[in-house]
């Protein structure tokens, strides 16, 4: 794991750079400036998680970790505050900082800082992603009017909305296993909730329900 520690205080950045005081898989690469921080954070996948010291030379870590987050989204965040600042704390959760940390800190505890922090970045990543892919999918989903003309709404109003919501993504052609992953539930789930569709539309199975969303009653 890469660290940038962006720190003017030279002292205090020698003492988490010295590999007696980290873990063997981190690396520790200190820059003494925001400039010179950004340029380094912005190389491609050479940054796992910065860690921006609040007052810096030339700037403040809350700008640089703002700018950064739009450019390198994969890039856990961590700010080093020496004082309590409420406001300083209010920009760093706006601007969606990982963690803040507040000095004195030994050693130990950043580098579990840090590991919480990528763990966290990853989360949030994988979130977001599911997220926009389920916001994709809706907008190919034929609307309530649209399932009722291939679909009685005498039968339509037996089901549950989670059941309809099953029919909509059927309807435009995923199967069982991709139906489970867009509504990020198990394949089971889906698998029981089709059965229950089945009984109430009076189909034999996939394909007859398939061909019946289609409008094909033969």
């Amino acid at each position: 794991m890469r660290v940038l520690l962006i720190d003017g205080d030279l002292a205090g950045a020698r003492r988490l750079i010295d590999r007696s005081n980290r873990p063997p898989d981190i690396e520790i690469v200190h820059e003494r400036s925001a400039k010179s921080g950004r340029r380094v954070a912005l190389t491609p996948d050479l940054i796992d998680a910065v860690v921006a010291e609040e007052w810096l030379p030339d700037g403040r870590g809350t700008a640089t970790l703002a700018e950064l987050g739009g450019s390198v989204p994969h890039v856990a965040q961590i700010l080093v505050t020496g004082v309590q600042d409420m406001t300083v704390a209010e920009r760093a959760t706006e601007i969606g900082v990982d963690r803040i940390l507040s000095k004195p800190f030994e050693p130990q505890h950043l580098w579990e800082v840090i590991r919480e922090a990528c763990r966290d970045r990853r989360e949030k990543l994988y979130l977001r992603d599911v997220a926009q892919h389920i916001a994709g999918l809706a907008s190919h989903v034929p609307p309530p009017n649209e399932l009722s003309l291939a679909v009685p709404s005498r039968l339509l109003s037996e089901l549950t909305a989670a059941e309809v919501d099953v029919l909509k993504l059927a309807r435009v052609g995923q199967r069982c296993k991709d139906i489970a992953r867009s509504r990020n539930v198990a394949e089971s789930t889906i698998r029981w909730q089709l059965r229950k569709i089945y009984s109430k539309l009076g189909v034999s199975g996939w394909h007859d329900l398939v061909r019946v969303l289609n409008g094909r009653h033969d």
